[in-house]
């Protein structure tokens, strides 16, 4: 763009000065504005989808101070985006409440609050890259912030997670280096404790107690339950005409 000639002033340490180019600017040396830091124009036509922007760059880092408001009836003392797409971060992680955030979004002294808006409901999505990808929660008690370091121990809930990449949804336990998930729900509906593989509605791997009596159905296999009723009726005989059942006794019984 065309320079409409600089006014520069020279604080200690860089100047401040505005041309057609950039708008006004703040750099280490008269001139284009280096990588160090400066408010400016960022580059391009102001045209449709090439629209400059505000850039504001520091090398060391920027902070913002929003005060701590001017009474009562008119705390203002916040930061606030009130228009446009919103705050969005390109790059980098976004720490609150810690200096030196850990994941994308790093929560550290606090809670999450999700409040719906009206007519609507509060909701958390997890959305993985592709019908493979591991999407899961994670509720850990570590001594270094990393779930499955060695320290600590960990549960999680969620998609595909312990390599069962099959659209199953799993909750597993981690500790140190053992992992494993512990309960699956298929894809059709079928639940396993003990088994990422169940081939009934409830498959379980190992042994259950039950406090309060087990319903079940009528039994047509070998391998089938049957309830107390079924079992003395076909002890008994049942009720009627028919064939009785025959009771065969090994060693010496007294009937």
């Amino acid at each position: 763009g065309t320079n409409y000639g600089s006014v520069i002033l020279n604080p200690s340490g860089g100047s401040v000065a505005t041309d057609g180019t950039y708008g006004i600017y703040w750099h280490q040396n008269a001139g284009t504005p280096t990588s160090d830091y400066g408010i400016y124009r960022t580059a391009g036509a102001w045209t449709a989808n090439t629209y400059q922007q505000l850039k504001i760059q520091f090398s060391t880092g920027i902070q913002l101070g929003a005060g701590t408001g001017v009474g009562t009836g008119y705390d203002k003392s916040y930061v606030e985006v009130v228009s446009g797409k919103g705050l969005m971060v390109t790059s980098g992680s976004v720490g609150i409440g810690t200096t030196s955030p850990g994941a994308k979004l790093n929560v550290s002294g606090g809670k999450i609050r999700i409040n719906s808006d009206e007519g609507s409901y509060g909701q958390i999505q997890i959305i993985g890259s592709a019908t493979t990808t591991e999407t899961s929660l994670v509720f850990a008690s570590v001594t270094d912030g990393t779930p499955g370091s060695g320290t600590g121990y960990s549960w999680d809930i969620g998609l595909n997670n312990y390599s069962n990449i099959d659209g199953s949804f799993g909750i597993g336990y981690t500790s140190g280096a053992t992992s494993g998930r512990k309960m699956t729900i298929t894809t059709g509906g079928n639940v396993g404790i003990g088994t990422t593989a169940p081939g009934y509605k409830l498959d379980v791997a190992g042994t259950g107690q039950f406090t309060q009596p087990v319903i079940v159905g009528t039994p047509t296999a070998a391998s089938h339950a049957a309830t107390k009723s079924y079992v003395d009726s076909v002890v008994g005989g049942g009720a009627g005409t028919g064939s009785f059942a025959t009771l065969t006794v090994s060693g010496t019984s007294t009937l």
